[in-house]
């Protein structure tokens, strides 16, 4: 038995030696004594790093399967090789794929020169200014934001009635997006504009590119937060399909992201131990979020509710989240029919809708007469400025778009 084992780890070396790493992954998985090989292969890789031969390294790392820490290592070096060349479109395919160590890359990011390249462009706006924050004052934060957002005059339940006189400035799905928020912000200017109104729905879980695979979009909350503070009876979130996951712990799937624990991710690097309190305080936050917002012939919510569902009115009344199936239904929708759409509207009593939940590659979609879909998320991202009193047809919403990236 000894000899065997002795032959088998002469062929296991043997095939290391040749770089035939796929081939030694198989032999790997007949073995019983996979420690022993452990030991071989990790020299291998230190071999490898040891020559600067990092790809051959990563690659090695990658067919084991191995630990996190061997992965960032000999990614990080790659993508910092692909920066020094400046050879963008490498460097985001390595950044999208392999853990790397944040702020190493983070800083050489930093000083990447502004260029019409799109994967330069890709690059910058993955990064945030700020991603130091007081755990004290972003946890006080949410105790306030939250305090405001449940005094606001015009919310019962959780259906907000804004005024018909006043102006709406309407967001879609934002998802992390740095650049536009500080568009949306800037463009929405609420302190020159007192009568205006700003809407917020799905703000988190970027779609853009994450370094070392930490979604950081709950700086965006954080900003918008502060502004809900300043403004408590003009700036409004509306509850969208993933904030309502998060809150459930059900976790959002996309293009193979698992995206709150990306979150979750993004949060422990921003406030260390102290994440698990910021998100419970987020989770609080969440479970009050309005989920219906009327104002003068609009009706805006972050999707329809399933065909044939009908609860409107029970918005109005203090069910839990958890169990408040009506809003579930109403967050999740995908059924855009002309029929479903006017049910849903004859119920709440509105002539008009617009929504969120689904991408629109020009920044905003019609599928029927009485919606309007807007998307915020993306190069090409809109949002809508009205006065919804004054609305009477489709025609004059979509009169009111306006592009994010003037």
């Amino acid at each position: 038995m000894k000899l065997f084992d002795g032959f088998f780890k002469e062929s296991f070396s043997e095939l290391l030696s040749r770089k035939a790493y796929e081939e030694a992954w198989t032999l790997y998985q007949d073995s019983k004594e996979k420690d022993s090989l452990n030991i071989l292969w990790q020299e291998e890789y230190q071999k490898q790093i040891k020559q600067k031969n990092f790809a051959l390294g990563l690659r090695l790392a990658e067919i084991f399967q191995a630990e996190t820490k061997f992965l960032r290592n000999a990614a990080t070096v790659l993508v910092l090789q692909a920066l020094k060349r400046q050879d963008y479109k490498e460097a985001i395919r390595l950044l999208e794929k392999y853990p790397v160590k944040y702020l190493i890359v983070f800083n050489h990011l930093k000083e990447i020169k502004k260029s019409s390249d799109s994967h330069v462009q890709k690059i910058l706006e993955a990064l945030e200014e700020n991603i130091y924050y007081d755990v004290a004052m972003v946890s006080n934060l949410l105790d306030e934001a939250l305090d405001k957002m449940l005094k606001n005059p015009y919310r019962k339940g959780y259906l907000l009635t804004l005024p018909g006189h006043i102006e709406t400035y309407i967001t879609g799905d934002l998802h992390g997006n740095r650049f536009n928020l500080n568009s949306i912000l800037q463009d929405a200017n609420l302190k020159e504009y007192p009568n205006r109104h700003l809407i917020f729905q799905e703000v988190i879980h970027s779609r853009g590119l994450l370094i070392d695979q930490r979604d950081l979009s709950f700086l965006e909350v954080v900003d918008i937060l502060q502004c809900l503070c300043q403004y408590p009876d003009r700036v409004h979130f509306l509850l969208g399909n993933h904030d309502l996951n998060l809150y459930m712990q059900r976790e959002t799937l996309c293009k193979n992201r698992k995206l709150n624990h990306l979150f979750k991710r993004g949060l422990s690097f921003l406030f260390g131990k102290k994440a698990k309190e910021i998100l419970e305080k987020y989770f609080r936050f969440i479970g009050y979020m309005p989920a219906a917002i009327q104002c003068g012939n609009i009706l805006m919510t972050h999707s329809n509710p399933e065909k044939e569902k009908n609860g409107f009115s029970s918005l109005k009344e203090k069910i839990p989240l958890k169990k408040h199936s009506y809003i579930h239904s109403l967050v999740t929708g995908r059924d855009h029919s002309l029929a479903t759409v006017e049910a849903f509207l004859k119920e709440a009593q509105s002539p008009f809708s617009i929504i969120g939940h689904e991408l629109c590659r020009l920044g905003y979609d019609s599928p029927n007469p009485r919606q309007l879909i807007i998307d915020s998320c993306h190069n090409y991202g809109h949002t809508l400025l009205c006065r919804p009193a004054t609305i009477s047809s489709i025609k004059d919403l979509k009169k009111s778009l306006q592009t994010i990236r003037k």
